[in-house]
């Protein structure tokens, strides 16, 4: 019953338990499992000969007036006897009246046994295979055999042209012979063999068919009908990544509008509106920064076309992929085309446009994706669209550092994309665990087994969830080496925008970064930037904010991000610390050091290496001289469990820390004895740094010491913020340096207390030192 119900519910297995132990009181639960809501449903299992309706009452009593562990309020009371008298049915049906804030239900032989026959597996592991042969009778009957392809055929098709071929030559003839006096039944029979290649496999020789099709109804006047079937090709083309036939089209289409106008025919407007649509998505698609022109389009006119909720989906899958905080904007968009496909004729396409559209609105509504979930887990849609729905999931557990949620997820996708014949899918799934554990740990000896059952998986044969005319990525790399940056941007964009549908986390990742290098080489600093931020590419954005000089490169929101931009985010706060206005700094300060709290607290999901929290705390010394007070002081806080160590110990932090005691020191009089006291506390447990910094002018003169050659310092040491009982202090400090032997302990000493004996007597030491 465990097994099944993980199954027939779509409750997951590591949060579905045997409830209690022998003796133990169960509060009538016998498994309690968490649906994909959170919500928790709980079962009894009663082996009953016989269940009577007295039997029901008793134990949907005993829970109902019980304690309810989880919180459940679903209870199902499954039996092995037959359940299907009617006084069971009238008992349960007067129960669920009088508990109504329960959802009850009875599972009986008749039930079981219904979901067991689609579960081959379950009744193979607790009986037999043979018993599993003939029970699970739940799946259709196996079909005709496809035959297999006349290879005869496809090699004259292949060899004289399927253009040429004796089923095909004769009708093409004909359209030709017929397209000056009949041009609307020369544009017919065009239609007719473009489909048919087109089935076959030759999108090429369908395409030259449709521009003969087109030609025919633009000579013969019919400017509507051929604006129509222009608009129409456009959006297929869009939808399966064509942009250059697109613009092709588009430029057509702005012809045919113009002769429609011109000419009065019954449907200009029509013919107007397919121009601006097509027109709008063409230009969007093809611009490298911005999306701009598709969403008024659309927005602009009612009663579009059939072929509007593809452009919807188009625009609304960029806009994930590029800007994904501002999908929400386009739910109306979204909610107008799912029930304009109500209309259409139910085609793999539409059910396909459907699936991801829903998937798109439950980017941000919570209960459409519990729904998508809970029909995916408990089988109640197309394969296809099941591994689809566990893959987008996954990735937005990625996102919201739940990792193992992530894994399992991707899991389920794998299983379902390869019994739905979806191998490449599959594989770049198995991928995306890969890339999960590299990100989260944890890091062992196995972590490439994904990637050597990719590598198997893919020699496969293998249909693809998406149907692209070219592969995006390779479209990309190709503009690239051929020096064409905007057709690789554009291709780029398609790659980042498909990984993201298709919850291919790997790609996803690879995507960001190339499109971040395009945007990098070719003078876009700021789009580069936060796609290097996403990507989590931290030492190409730090490169890249050293280039920039004086200008500001933007941050990505920082609220709900995974830590790998969290990270990035923060060393670009680092690298442009100097930059902005105070207030915004200070802001950033205290995000910065509240990460670095939190990520010391463990209350932060991070890298194995906890590389968020070690970044937030170096980005915080990096503001330290634009802090307040106050936080200048929280931050000495945080940091002083740093300085005690292990002998030949070091921090990650130690260098920005060291940095960061001077600038608190010249920023904060008030905290200056505090942070140079660190200081000597960093270079006595022989930080390099610190070491370093002691000898720098601006911390000598913080010091009241008069730095050998420097006539700006000439005045007295009343400039330095420190008291001379301070100061004293502190000269003390650099003469136990010296007394511990430490690395330019002599160097410091000879700066800061120039009259200890041990200087008097050599100074040639001083001379050599400086």
């Amino acid at each position: 019953m465990l097994a099944l119900a993980r199954r027939a519910l779509g409750l997951r297995d590591i949060r579905f338990r045997r409830y209690g132990v022998l003796g133990q009181a169960q509060h009538g639960i016998d498994l309690a499992g968490r649906e994909p809501t959170g919500d928790y449903t709980v079962v009894q299992c009663k082996d009953y000969a016989e269940f009577t309706a007295a039997d029901l009452r008793k134990a949907v009593t005993k829970f109902a007036v019980g304690r309810h562990p989880f919180d459940s309020s679903r209870l199902i009371v499954a039996t092995s006897a037959c359940t299907e008298a009617t006084q069971l049915a009238d008992e349960l049906a007067d129960l669920q009246l009088k508990y109504p804030d329960l959802d009850l239900d009875l599972w009986g032989a008749e039930q079981i046994n219904q979901h067991l026959r689609y579960c081959g597996d379950i009744v193979a592991q607790f009986w037999t295979r043979e018993t599993a042969a003939d029970f699970c009778t739940g799946a259709p009957l196996p079909g005709v055999p496809a035959p297999p392809p006349d290879r005869q055929e496809q090699a004259e098709r292949i060899l004289v042209g399927p253009l040429n071929t004796d089923d095909v030559a004769p009708m093409l003839r004909t359209a030709d012979s017929k397209r000056a006096q009949a041009p609307a039944e020369s544009a017919r029979l065009y239609g007719d063999l473009a489909n048919r290649l087109h089935d076959a496999g030759y999108r090429g020789h369908a395409v030259v068919l449709r521009k003969k099709q087109l030609e025919a109804l633009q000579e013969g006047g019919l400017f509507d009908e051929a604006a129509a079937l222009a608009a129409e090709l456009a959006s297929a083309a869009l939808h399966h990544g064509d942009s250059d036939q697109a613009r092709i089209l588009a430029h057509q289409l702005e012809q045919l509008a113009r002769d429609a106008a011109s000419s009065g025919t019954p449907e200009a407007s029509a013919t107007a509106r397919h121009a601006v649509l097509i027109n709008a998505a063409a230009q969007d698609i093809a611009h490298p920064l911005t999306m701009s022109r598709l969403a008024p389009a659309l927005e602009a006119g009612a009663n579009d076309p059939d072929y509007r909720p593809l452009l919807v989906l188009m625009l609304a899958e960029y806009r994930l992929a590029t800007e994904p905080d501002a999908l929400k904007e386009l739910d109306g968009l979204i909610s107008a085309a799912l029930a304009q496909t109500k209309e259409q004729p139910v085609t793999q396409q539409t059910q396909d446009t459907v699936m991801r559209l829903h998937l798109l609105r439950a980017e941000y509504d919570s209960a459409q994706r519990q729904d998508l979930l809970r029909e995916a887990r408990r089988h109640r849609m197309k394969g296809r669209h099941a591994a689809l729905v566990s893959a987008r999931e996954a990735r937005r557990c990625a996102l919201e550092d739940r990792a193992e949620e992530a894994v399992e997820n991707w899991r389920d996708a794998v299983q379902d994309g390869i019994h739905a014949g979806l191998a490449e899918e599959a594989a770049d799934w198995l991928y995306a665990i890969r890339a999960a554990n590299a990100r989260y740990g944890p890091w062992t000896t196995e972590i490439d087994d994904e990637h050597r059952l990719a590598q198997a998986l893919r020699t496969t044969g293998t249909g693809r969830l998406l149907d692209r005319i070219r592969d995006p990525r390779a479209q990309a790399m190709s503009a690239l080496v051929r020096g064409n940056p905007t057709e690789a941007v554009l291709a780029a964009r398609r790659w980042l925008a498909d990984s993201v549908v298709t919850g291919s986390w790997a790609d996803e990742g690879e995507a960001l970064t190339f499109l971040g290098d395009l945007y990098r080489d070719h003078h876009e600093p700021a789009a580069a930037a936060v796609y290097y931020q996403r990507a989590g590419s931290t030492d190409k954005l730090q490169q890249l904010a050293k280039s920039m000089g004086d200008e500001l490169l933007p941050l990505v929101p920082g609220a709900s991000q995974p830590w790998w931009v969290l990270r990035s985010r923060a060393a670009l706060v680092a690298a442009q610390a100097d930059l902005g206005e105070d207030a915004a700094a200070q802001e950033l300060f205290d995000e910065m050091l509240d990460l670095a709290v939190r990520g010391r607290a463990g209350e932060l999901v991070d890298s194995p290496t906890r590389s968020l929290a070690v970044q937030a705390a170096k980005s915080a010394c990096a503001l330290a001289s634009r802090s307040t007070p106050e936080q200048a002081a929280a931050l000495l806080d945080l940091l002083s469990s740093d300085v005690p160590r292990n002998p030949h110990q070091y921090r990650h932090t130690d260098d920005e820390h060291a940095t960061a005691c001077v600038a608190i020191a010249m920023a904060h009089p008030k905290l200056a004895l505090r942070a140079l006291t660190r200081l000597f506390d960093l270079a006595d447990v022989h930080t390099d740094k610190a070491l370093n910094v002691l000898t720098e002018n601006q911390t000598l003169r913080l010091l009241g010491a008069w730095p050998q050659g420097d006539s700006s310092a000439a005045g007295p040491a009343s400039c330095s913020p420190l008291s001379d009982d301070e100061q004293n202090a502190l000269r003390t400090r650099a003469d136990e340096l010296v007394n511990r032997g430490h690395y330019l302990s002599h160097v410091i000493q000879a700066a800061v207390n120039p009259d200890h004996p041990t200087c008097r007597s050599a100074p040639g030491r001083h001379a050599t030192a400086s």
